[in-house]
């Protein structure tokens, strides 16, 4: 056995020192030896092994995939043996049956460890958006703090005045990035929580629709509330969902152009309060829409921020229990649709 556990498929080896089992791998073909003066004329070197284990007949059947030689399965017989049209199908159906699991396990190992090797990477990445996220929020809020003193100086030169009205908008900005790349690293590991509690949806609807009013305001965006009488309470984390309206409404407000209108409205049915956001915007292609909620993901259009908002935003709503979804088109505007668990009447 030692001498044969390497041997080479090359078809310029000597006679002498070709088998079986290597013209099987090199011809992509069975090889069939119906007895030992067959062998003898075709493999020479296996004639005095052939002599000691008593067999007399042999075959060599390559495993094949997509016409690429796996290995091959030899096997031999201890009587001669003329090798039926049967027997090669059997042998073939054999050899198949052996290349397709060795194929598979091949392909399954490599993409394990692909599949480990994303992981580490998404682990490492999200890692390092944590520590890279509290580290910058105590700089930014000690400049925060700062421009607001001079701010709020009573005699401090109204030149500056606009300067530090900028820097506390984008400290502000640069806050919100870093609640989202925690929050995105929060629902990649699935520690997003939510803490639900009996809300009215009226009230809170309202609250979020102050939040974007001056911003609609400065666009010239008419910006809608409709609630109808007797809608449910819904369960609700409320700051968690004025999170998901305050993307959705920001959004559409920002992407809707002037003289358009950004309508917030809530209905019921099935056990859940439905809310959804509709603007009159420019729309998004349909081979966009089943990006929209990829994290890092933007639409061409959409190049602001980070791509987070919406994917924390389905995160959000999952994690009530409920569904989040858009349609849209070009030139017809969006539909952003999401409910949310509604408190059971008494």
């Amino acid at each position: 056995v030692e001498g044969w556990r390497r041997f080479p498929l090359d078809a310029r080896v000597p006679l002498d020192a070709r088998v079986p089992l290597a013209e099987a791998v090199r011809t992509r073909d069975c090889v069939l030896v119906t007895g030992r003066d067959a062998l003898a004329d075709r493999f020479p070197a296996l004639a005095d092994a052939a002599r000691e284990t008593g067999h007399q007949a042999w075959a060599a059947v390559p495993l094949l995939a997509d016409q690429r030689a796996l290995g091959a399965i030899g096997l031999s017989f201890v009587e001669p043996r003329e090798f039926t049209a049967e027997d090669r199908d059997f042998l073939a159906a054999i050899a198949a049956q052996c290349a397709g699991a060795l194929e598979r396990a091949r392909l399954y190992e490599g993409e394990r460890r692909a599949r480990a090797q994303a992981e580490a990477a998404t682990r490492a990445r999200d890692e390092l958006l944590g520590v890279v996220a509290h580290d910058l929020r105590n700089p930014l809020t000690a400049i925060a703090m700062y421009a607001s003193l001079l701010l709020d100086a009573p005699r401090g030169p109204e030149a500056q005045r606009a300067p530090l009205r900028s820097v506390l908008e984008l400290t502000e900005q640069m806050n919100r990035l870093i609640h989202d790349l925690l929050d995105a690293t929060r629902l990649e590991a699935g520690q997003l929580s939510v803490h639900p509690v009996p809300l009215a949806a009226r009230t809170l609807l309202a609250e979020a629709r102050e939040l974007v009013r001056l911003a609609a305001e400065k666009r010239g965006v008419e910006l809608v509330l409709e609630v109808p009488g007797g809608l449910p309470r819904m369960l609700a984390d409320r700051d968690r969902v004025l999170q998901v309206l305050s993307n959705l409404l920001g959004n559409a407000v920002k992407f809707t152009p002037r003289g358009g209108r950004v309508t917030l409205r809530a209905t019921h049915g099935g056990g859940e309060v439905v809310v959804a956001v509709a603007d009159t915007g420019a729309g998004i292609p349909a081979e966009q829409l089943p990006h929209v909620f990829d994290r890092f993901w933007q639409a061409d259009a959409r190049r602001s921020g980070a791509g987070l908002g919406l994917a924390i935003a389905r995160g959000i709503v999952e994690a009530h229990g409920g569904r989040i979804r858009v349609e849209s088109a070009p030139g017809e505007g969006s539909t952003f649709t999401f409910t949310l668990p509604a408190v059971p009447e008494e």
